[in-house]
Formats: C-alpha cells, structure tokens, sequence
C-alpha cells in the first residue's frame, strides 16, 4: 500500500503544470465601457408619426452602422442616441443600404464637423472563429431599459429562423427582447459575432433561445451594401 501511495504522488508531482491552469479571465467590465460607446438607440417614425425603438452599433468612425432593416423599415426619420447621460442630444441618420431578406440595414450618422472618430466595434468575419460554447454579451435597449448588459453563451452557430429564413444565425442564451433588436452580440475578444434579430417564444414567454445573424454574414453584407451593391437572394417559394 505504501508503494502505491509513493507511485499516486510521484505521478501528481510530475504532472505537467497546466493541468492545473485556471481558464483566463476576461474583463468584462472593461470590455462592456468599450463597446456601450459604439452602440446606439435608434428611433424611426414612419410618415404617420408612429414609430418604433431598437439597437445598433457603429462599425466606422465616421458613423457608419448596423442595425436591423425591420427596425427602420417605413421611417421617414430616423434618430439616434448615443450612452452619454450627461448629453442626451440625438442624431439623425440616413440609409446606405439594406437587405430586407437578411433583415440587415446600413446607415450613417449626420455628424457634426470636427467630431473625433467615434468607438467601432469590428465583426468577426470568419466562421472558424465562432465557437459554439464561449461566452458573448448583447447590449441594447430592452423593452425600453436603455443599454442594457445580458451575458449568455453560443448554443448553435447553423440556424435558421422564421424571420429571416435566407441566412443563418446564431443562436445564443443572452436574454433579449423587444429593443435588443440590431443590437451586438459580443465575444470575449470585444468582436460582433452577431446581430441580434428575434427571440424563441412560448405563448407570451421567452425562453432563453436568442438568434442573432451571423457574424461572417453581416460581415459580407455590410461590405456589399457600402460599395452600393445590390443583394439578391435565391429563393424557391416552398416551405
């Protein structure tokens, strides 16, 4: 028995040290302060004066951003808030361009001259980069509760949704709802791996099944919509 022991405690002390590594932290304080700066509220009123509230988040420093087509869809104004307590004067904004099918949007904020460049979050763009399982954060404007933080994590990266059956999304855990919408879902590394588009329902219940269109997606479309490209997508009629 005492040969076993020195045998179990040998092999425990030549066991090589990163066995016994914690997983490296992230700051998601720090990571949170960042991006909140690039993400907006975004109000469009429709002709009629009706209109509706979502998210969105800048993608250049110039005021360029994302948000989705549906939450912009029909307004004849569009305004804009950016997370500034102090200072709570909006900004209009025009279209640039959009993919109704994608349910994606890309507009421009009018800036005023000698503005310093505006905080940007960039989109990851690669697929292999998207890892089923890691952490993310959506930040928007939930139900009316401006720029709010929710944490989750990436359940499937090939979904399909009922809103925009043309492309495919990410599904993730962090609670969103009406006003998350064209808000960010972001990774570890502060990069958009996502737009968050619709939620799972039971009844009048959410139940923890976000999507979100996917970030190499939106990476190709933002791109196509800049250079004033058109996007057609390929469908069938059949269900």
């Amino acid at each position: 028995m005492k040969f076993k022991t020195v045998i179990l405690l040998l092999a425990l002390w030549f066991t090589p040290a990163f066995a016994f590594h914690d997983p490296p932290s992230v700051d998601h304080n720090a990571l949170v302060e960042y991006a909140r700066d690039a993400v907006l509220m975004v109000s469009g009123v429709d002709a009629e004066g009706k209109g509706g509230f979502g998210s969105g988040f800048l993608i250049s420093g110039d005021g360029l951003f994302v948000t989705n087509y549906h939450v912009i869809h029909r307004a004849v104004t569009i305004r804009c808030w950016f997370y500034d307590e102090e200072d709570p004067k909006n900004y209009i904004a025009e279209i640039v361009g959009i993919d109704p099918a994608a349910d994606l949007a890309v507009l421009k904020l009018k800036l005023k001259e000698g503005m310093e460049p505006l905080t940007h979050l960039s989109i990851e763009g690669d697929l292999e980069d998207i890892k089923v399982g890691e952490p993310v954060i959506a930040i928007g404007h939930l139900l009316g509760l401006d720029w709010t933080v929710t944490m989750g994590n990436v359940s499937h990266i090939n979904r399909r949704n009922y809103i925009s059956p043309y492309v495919k999304m990410v599904q993730h855990t962090a609670p969103i709802n009406r006003g998350n919408s064209g808000g960010p879902v972001i990774n570890a590394e502060g990069k958009v791996i996502g737009v968050n588009t619709t939620v799972r329902f039971m009844g009048n219940n959410t139940v923890g099944v976000a999507y979100a269109v996917r970030g190499d997606i939106l990476n190709e479309t933002v791109l196509k919509l800049i250079n004033g490209e058109e996007i057609k997508r390929a469908g069938m009629g059949v269900k």
